[in-house]
């Protein structure tokens, strides 16, 4: 397969091979991305649909030990490209670089005679630079969180608290507030998961620990997604 023959090359690097290609750094870091495992959890909501996509904003401040601030802007657009029967082909895009999961619906995680389903329903997975092809990955697999019943377990420290009237991107918004609390209070993570909202369904995160801060925003959604990454590949 083309991507092992990719792998291949970056490992023959690592080991002081000498190779006549020029990479930049997108395509370096997607190529230490493939050689590892994806981890099989997707974000894909009920009812998810062909050409749906959902965008959101981040800006992280940082302060190094010299007192230096920093300021970093990022996105990250979730959106569905393909369809393979019921299965349906997700793009995480961020920045430039995606994370592509071709996911089965069908499986709900939340039957209790399909527990840590959420963790099957991913069967392959991608990374590539948008514009080009994907490499293809091994998909990992591990239990995750879920309980015997198929119910989900908050993780200690976590809680949850629900809201309304969040106006956000032009909408109001209600739903679920989860709060992370972690390292004896100086780490907190909260998230507005809304409950009409698609993908992983949050409409705002925040971050606050003392390396810096970081606050995550929806700036839009539609149903018109294109493929980020070039999927014309040859069949298997």
């Amino acid at each position: 397969m083309r991507h092992l023959a990719v792998v291949g090359l970056l490992l023959c690097a690592l080991s002081g091979c000498s190779i006549n290609v020029m990479m930049d750094g997108s395509e370096l870091a997607t190529l230490m991305i493939a050689a590892t495992e994806a981890q099989p959890v997707d974000f894909l909501h009920e009812g998810a649909a062909l050409g749906q996509w959902w965008e959101t904003r981040a800006v992280e401040v940082s302060t190094n030990r010299k007192g230096q601030r920093t300021v970093k802007e990022s996105t990250s657009r979730y959106q569905v490209v393909g369809q393979e029967g019921d299965r349906l082909l997700v793009e995480n895009v961020r920045d430039s670089m995606v994370f592509a999961s071709l996911v089965d619906p069908s499986l709900d995680r939340l039957n209790p005679s399909l527990a840590r389903a959420n963790f099957r329903r991913v069967e392959r997975a991608w990374v590539g630079v948008s514009g080009e092809r994907p490499i293809e990955q091994r998909v990992a697999k591990w239990p995750g969180l879920e309980t015997g019943d198929g119910s989900t377990m908050l993780a200690p420290g976590v809680t949850e608290t629900p809201f309304s009237g969040l106006v956000i991107a032009g909408k109001s918004w209600s739903g679920t507030m989860r709060r992370t609390t972690m390292n004896a209070g100086k780490y907190t993570r909260c998230e507005w998961l809304a409950n009409d909202g698609w993908f992983h369904r949050k409409v705002m995160s925040t971050e606050e620990s003392p390396q810096g801060s970081t606050k995550e925003v929806l700036v839009g959604w539609g149903t018109d997604a294109q493929p980020a990454l070039n999927w014309r590949l040859p069949r298997r």
